[in-house]
């Protein structure tokens, strides 16, 4: 069955134009007041109205600009479904039959900040036995339990011309509803995963299921109640309210500011985000749509887990005099490690040189001794948390070692340490620190310098165990 309510605000306005007095100045009685209010309807659906303010009373008012007629104190009223059903309701204006009618197009309305003239807006079949001309103010809808406040204001156009001298208008505000036939749509629903660049995540499988950012966007139609009961405490963006669930509708609904609560049905705004929080389990959303005591099934979104921690980073440091070893400790136990950037540079403006990871480990070679080298380690993990340590390093100073010559001739007397020629000769190499040394001579025949041979090259390389006797050129 179809069924209405309507709701007639005797809302009766009187306008009383005087005389022209030898200039073109037009001087009007403009008289509002409020009459009665009838209810017609149905046990089923109502339309109650609260909250009324005095009608609009203007003395001795004449035509005034726009900016003036928005300052004019506004008759106030809020209208209130109180029955289970959703509401399409309608506000009019209707012009009542009376001798010599003022023409619409010099009346200036604005409800609720939108202004217009009477004439512009839309025209529609007068619903009062009386009424002559019927204008849509506006159309809404309101869900059960809902209520909405609205403001009017009335006045004289300042572009009215004298086509209207000796005029009256009398017009009544008319409400009238009807049960809504809008059917119960699932709102439109966006989820996004994002990284800490807020670029979206297309692979979870890459982050170990996790993102930086994940969040639904509910977007919800106006005719169509929306709730969400969260399977975690997440983050919000939008006007919600707390509702009461009884026999899977929702009885009543309170607004509410404090921290979400998992598991409770929230009413929401007609645009809405979730955000899954930090440290909580895969966030799961229910959420459905009703119109009145009318509801969809159930549906179930799936958010992520968050990651927003940067990673771990450790670095141990192993300095000489020609290199630095630097052993790196990186851990990330959320989406993981991704990526590990190095470089480094004898300043910290100029970092142009960069040395891949091998074992853990930057190993820097071809070092200048008693150097300043500065560098930068970036360790990306897969959401895009970054950890960046800057720091330097300063290589060993080479300590000259002591050197002392013992020469003696044929009968052990010792000789100056300058003497061109010597029956035997002794030299002394005194390493004063702990570094490792190195000593290279050709021509040398007798026994075994070390029992390491560390290369032939310009600098040590890689040393082995040598047992050869012979000509060692190390």
């Amino acid at each position: 069955m179809n069924k209405k309510s309507k709701v007639i605000l005797g809302l009766t306005i009187a306008l009383i134009i005087g005389g022209v007095i030898g200039l073109s100045y037009a001087y009007w009685s403009f008289n509002s007041t409020q009459g009665n209010i009838n209810v017609l309807g149905t046990e089923c659906l109502k339309l109650e109205l609260i909250n009324e303010s005095e009608g609009i009373r203007l003395q001795d008012a004449h035509s005034i600009t726009n900016e003036e007629g928005m300052n004019l104190t506004p008759y106030t009223f809020t209208i209130k479904n109180t029955c289970k059903s959703g509401v399409d309701y309608s506000i009019n204006l209707e012009s009542l039959g009376v001798e010599n009618r003022m023409d619409s197009k010099y009346i200036a309305v604005s409800i609720s900040d939108n202004m217009n003239l009477l004439s512009n807006y839309a025209e529609t079949t007068p619903l009062l036995k009386e009424g002559k001309e019927a204008r849509v103010l506006l159309k809404g809808y309101l869900d059960s339990e809902e209520e909405k406040e609205y403001q009017l204001r009335l006045w004289i156009d300042e572009n009215s011309d004298n086509g209207s001298m000796n005029k009256e208008f009398l017009s009544k505000i008319v409400v009238s509803g009807e049960e809504t036939k809008i059917l119960v749509v699932l709102p439109e629903i966006s989820i996004t995963h994002r990284n800490a660049q807020g670029e979206s995540i297309e692979n979870l499988d890459l982050t170990n299921h996790y993102a930086f950012l994940s969040s639904v966007m509910i977007n919800c139609s106006e005719q169509n109640g929306c709730y969400f009961n969260p399977s975690e405490e997440v983050e919000i963006k939008g006007n919600i309210k707390l509702c009461v669930e009884e026999n899977d509708f929702f009885e009543e609904c309170f607004d509410y500011k404090d921290e979400i609560i998992p598991n409770q049905w929230y009413k929401i705004d007609k645009e809405f985000i979730i955000r899954s929080k930090e440290n909580r389990t895969d966030p799961r959303i229910r959420y459905k749509t009703c119109v009145g005591n009318k509801c969809s099934e159930e549906q179930i979104i799936n958010l992520v887990k968050i990651d927003q921690t940067k990673p771990i980073v450790e670095i141990e440091k192993e300095i000489s005099t020609r290199q630095v070893n630097l052993i790196v400790s990186a851990s990330d136990y959320q989406s993981g490690i991704q990526t590990m950037e190095f470089k480094y540079g004898e300043s910290e403006e100029n970092l142009d040189k960069t040395v891949e990871i091998q074992d853990g480990a930057y190993l820097l070679t071809d070092l200048k001794s008693n150097q300043d080298y500065f560098y930068e380690l970036k360790v990306i993990d897969r959401v895009g948390n970054e950890t960046i340590i800057r720091d330097q390093v300063k290589t060993q100073t080479i300590e000259i070692p002591t050197v002392l010559f013992d020469y003696q001739d044929k009968n052990n007397n010792n000789l100056p340490f300058d003497t061109k020629y010597a029956y035997n000769g002794v030299l002394h190499i005194n390493f004063s620190d702990n570094l490792n040394h190195y000593i290279r001579v050709s021509h040398y025949e007798g026994e075994n310098l070390s029992a390491l041979t560390c290369g032939n090259g310009e600098y040590p390389g890689d040393c082995i165990e040598s047992n050869d006797d012979t000509l060692q050129d190390v």
